[in-house]
């Protein structure tokens, strides 16, 4: 296996996601899945999304944002991690505009274009399980 720049960058692109993807599963886990469905709850009484789809994707929203984040620590599944992790933001995205909050909106946005990056450049990740699997 041969350890070039291209390859390296993706690497380090593909891991620091898959961190923050796994450690914003883990903080949600350790305040209580039922205390993130509350949360999501009240943030979106007022608004016309239904209270069961919003606390549903509360419950949800934790186990994804961990198998997500160490497939992507991992390199392993990459394209499918990245493509549910673009759904999973993209979901955020829209509701965080329904509730007015822009710099959140703005920050899953570079999120996107992060998962975008490395959606284009797929074939420079060689520095994974997914490298370890083609070979």
């Amino acid at each position: 296996m041969k350890i070039d720049g291209k390859s390296a960058g993706y690497a380090i692109l593909r891991v620091a996601l898959g961190v923050a993807f796994f450690f914003y599963g883990v903080n949600k886990f350790q305040m209580g899945v039922s205390a993130t469905m509350e949360m999501m709850g009240r943030q979106f009484e007022k608004t016309f999304l239904p209270g069961l789809l919003v606390k549903g994707f509360g419950a949800a929203l934790p186990s994804i944002e961990v198998v997500v984040g160490l497939l992507l620590v991992l390199g392993l599944f990459t394209r499918t991690a990245l493509v549910v992790a673009g759904l999973v933001l993209i979901a955020l995205t829209a509701g965080l505009a329904i509730l007015g909050n822009a710099p959140t909106v703005a920050s899953n946005l570079l999120f996107l274009i992060v998962i975008w990056v490395l959606l284009s450049h797929g074939d420079d990740n060689s520095l994974g399980l997914d490298g370890i699997r083609k070979t």
